[in-house]
């Protein structure tokens, strides 16, 4: 039985907020008050986690305060080499710019910024998954050969978001390396004959909770265990406070009975 809170790991789906946004708003009332890179390292350290992949929301306002998709990615390029070796950042969509725009955009995030993948959130760019604007990313994202993050944490089978129709569009990219976030909630079976990653950002605890531990590890392992991605949502949680995300994750984990 291994540790969690002790072997390696990378947490595939977390939040850092740029020094200019807590500088803007020095009295943040909400958990990104806690997403500031320096205090997420002292964790780094504490648990092992040996890199973090930094998410962005498809709002440039949360990751600059110019509201400016090129100032959003080199402040995600400013934290990677403030922090050599530890963080990876995926590139941001700005769902007010024109398609031509975003396409451009997605190329310099690899080619100027030095990003590492591509996170799309459906709900925050009020688009559906299947929209024609998604998929005219996602062949760039596959001709640049970069991972692809699709929140999917969907309110109703509706949902811009819905696993269903996210599972719909993994079909017509066999070849892309897709990762569905938050394992597309308590819709998770319409992901299960699906080829892409899930990563256990934001529900696991919420399964753990209102499902049972039983539960919670019948459905992990359904998925089996190379499909799935450690990763914590820090600092959000819809149902702990940010200082007991970590501890709480591996407290389930090692009830999981993963090698």
């Amino acid at each position: 039985m291994y540790d969690w809170s002790d072997i390696e790991k990378i947490d595939a789906h977390m939040y850092i907020l740029p020094d200019e946004v807590h500088g803007a708003f020095p009295d943040m009332d909400n958990e990104f008050q806690n997403a500031k890179a320096d205090l997420y390292v002292k964790l780094m350290e504490r648990f092992n986690i040996k890199a973090s992949v930094i998410m962005p929301f498809n709002d440039p306002g949360m990751m600059s305060v110019s509201l400016n998709l090129e100032d959003v990615h080199g402040n995600l390029l400013d934290i990677k080499q403030q922090y050599p070796g530890k963080f990876c950042a995926f590139a941001d969509i700005d769902p007010a710019r024109s398609l031509a725009e975003s396409s451009r955009h997605l190329f310099d995030s690899v080619e100027k910024y030095q990003l590492d993948g591509l996170k799309i959130h459906p709900q925050n760019s009020k688009m559906d998954i299947g929209s024609d604007y998604n998929v005219e990313l996602l062949k760039i994202a596959e001709v640049l050969k970069l991972p692809v993050a699709i929140h999917s944490y969907p309110n109703t089978i509706e949902s811009p978001d819905a696993a269903k129709k996210v599972a719909k569009l993994i079909n017509r990219f066999p070849k892309l390396t897709l990762i569905v976030s938050h394992m597309g909630a308590f819709q998770w079976k319409e992901l299960l004959d699906c080829s892409a990653y899930v990563d256990l950002s934001a529900i696991l605890p919420a399964f753990a909770r209102e499902l049972g531990m039983n539960e919670c590890k019948r459905i992990l392992h359904s998925f089996t265990a190379d499909r799935l991605i450690f990763a914590s949502d820090f600092p959000c949680s819809r149902i702990l406070q940010s200082e007991d995300i970590l501890t709480a994750y591996f407290e389930i984990l090692n009830a999981m009975d993963f090698s």
